[in-house]
């Protein structure tokens, strides 16, 4: 390197030494921290319960049709925020099985008060309070091999919420 370059890098190098440490003792280079406090909401909890001494109605017992069965399940929502209440709504996932083996002989599905089939696309937005459905249970003719007045079926029920389309 020649003399002319080992100087230029000296005086850089002094220029960038000089300007980086030139702050006084009092400059303040950084900011006291700032607090602001934040309250997590509770969480959205959702029960679905069917009473342990509830026994299943039936239809009937005699004619063309298979006896429907009926038993009633109450759900509730709870601490869903007020602007989300309208934004979700509730949804069934009922199944049937003899022990761990699903049974699709036989269906089950949730409905209303009215007994409309609640679905996806019923849009029926929870209250906040103790909702009344019923789980409906409907053999079709390849249900007959668990048709002997003994065999009990595992019925069950999640109830969930989700987001309205």
């Amino acid at each position: 390197m020649n003399k002319k370059t080992i100087l230029g890098l000296l005086t850089g190098a002094a220029i960038v030494a000089a300007t980086t440490g030139s702050y006084a003792a009092w400059d303040k280079l950084s900011s006291d921290p700032t607090v602001a406090k934040v309250t997590l909401r509770k969480p959205v909890t959702v029960t679905a319960t069917i009473a342990n001494d509830a026994e299943f109605t039936t239809s009937s017992d005699l004619g063309e049709t298979a006896p429907v069965y009926t038993v009633p399940i109450q759900v509730q929502a709870q601490e869903i925020p007020a602007d989300k209440k309208g934004s979700v709504h509730w949804e069934f996932d009922a199944s049937v099985k003899s022990g761990e083996t699903p049974v699709t002989s036989v269906t089950a599905t949730v409905v209303n008060e009215s007994g409309t089939e609640i679905t996806s696309a019923s849009n029926t937005a929870p209250t906040g309070s103790l909702e009344n459905f019923s789980v409906k249970v409907t053999p079709t003719d390849d249900a007959k091999v668990y048709a002997d007045g003994t065999t009990k079926l595992d019925v069950s029920v999640t109830a969930k919420l989700v987001p309205n389309s």
